[in-house]
């Protein structure tokens, strides 16, 4: 069994990487000013972060053994300030253990269902999806959206750009308000 040089009680605030990134585009969209916290709500010890990565993320071995007593055992975030503020932020993974089981590779199944996905949205919601999820032509779906993008009458490649330069704008003026020497 590994020792871990930590408090296996210590408190982890989590939160999704797909979460954090909705998270920053809604404060954005929002316009909402300030510093805020953010996570799932659902904090773990470390200890408990393992159990639920070896139970529901099927992993084997043996759990490590917290050896630290040193540090700090954590907090728990309060979240309640940016809720307040961002009211269209909602968590996609409300925990860890979900964001644990929803792992894993991208199946035929799960292909299918972005595809239908993609193919129900309108041509607004398809350059959401581009942008925020900046759509690499290894994830499958690259092929799909240029071909459902292209069959929308509506589509213009000059208006997405403009939106995307709008959206960049937009982040950059957001960043040089939290920190003026930003550039």
């Amino acid at each position: 069994m590994k020792e871990v040089d930590s408090r296996g009680d210590a408190i982890v605030n989590l939160l999704h990487y797909d979460d954090a990134a909705s998270a920053c585009v809604a404060a954005l969209r929002e316009e909402a000013r300030g510093i805020f916290i953010v996570s799932d709500g659902n904090p773990l010890t470390r200890r408990d972060i393992c159990v639920v990565a070896k139970e529901e993320g099927g992993l084997s071995g043996s759990i490590p053994y917290f050896v630290g007593l040193g540090d700090d055992v954590g907090k728990v975030y309060d979240v309640t300030k940016f809720r307040s503020v961002v009211k269209s932020w909602e968590l996609k993974h409300s925990s860890f253990a979900v964001g644990v089981r929803g792992r894993g590779g991208v199946g035929e199944e799960e292909e299918v269902d972005l595809e239908q996905q993609l193919l129900d949205m309108d041509v607004n919601d398809l350059r959401e999806f581009c942008i925020l999820n900046n759509v690499k032509a290894d994830d499958g779906s690259q092929n799909i959206l240029i071909k459902r993008l292209l069959a929308c009458k509506t589509y213009s490649y000059s208006d997405s750009r403009k939106r995307l330069d709008e959206l960049e704008s937009q982040a950059m003026a957001a960043i040089g308000s939290i920190d003026p020497s930003f550039k």
